[in-house]
């Protein structure tokens, strides 16, 4: 749910509530016996959150807009598994010192706007840049994958 409020024909905010799921898989690592892994292996992590994102947009010309804004991120939950031998599935759960409960990134997009009737569509690419992120780092040489500090998107809005 978003509610978007025009200050004139130029300028908005808009602000609201989203709920997300993003994750990442690690590259697949052969066997390590030394290491007590018989099988390959690759580790999946898997991130629930609530965002509220808040956002001013000003409209260029008849078509376009640019959005800048800023999102408090809520880690609603988060799993990481290791999967081996492309089937089985292992839960590994998340450390105290591995998790945030909270995150802020930084927002912006450019996007197409156009009326088909009373109504508006707005499609924008969007890039977030983690200024806090809710899932910190692990530093094991083949464990989970490093967290990026950005992250690309599509944002789709049909107002009625």
């Amino acid at each position: 749910m978003q509610i978007d409020l025009n200050l004139n024909q130029s300028w908005s905010l808009s602000s609201g509530l989203l709920f997300c799921k993003t994750g990442d898989k690690s590259k697949i690592f052969p066997p390590d016996v030394y290491r007590g892994f018989f099988f390959s292996r690759q580790y999946i992590t898997k991130i629930y959150y609530a965002e509220i994102p808040i956002l001013i947009s000003r409209n260029i010309g008849e078509h376009w807009s640019v959005e800048l804004g800023v999102s408090a991120l809520l880690n609603i939950a988060a799993k990481r598994f290791m999967k081996e031998n492309d089937n089985e599935k292992i839960n590994l759960n998340f450390g105290e010192d591995d998790i945030n409960l909270f995150g802020m990134y930084t927002n912006f997009g450019i996007g197409y706007r156009k009326n088909i009737g009373s109504h508006l569509l707005k499609i924008t690419p969007y890039f977030q840049f983690n200024l806090f992120d809710g899932i910190k780092s692990v530093q094991f040489i083949d464990y989970f994958p490093e967290r990026k500090n950005l992250s690309v998107g599509l944002k789709c809005s049909f107002i009625f």
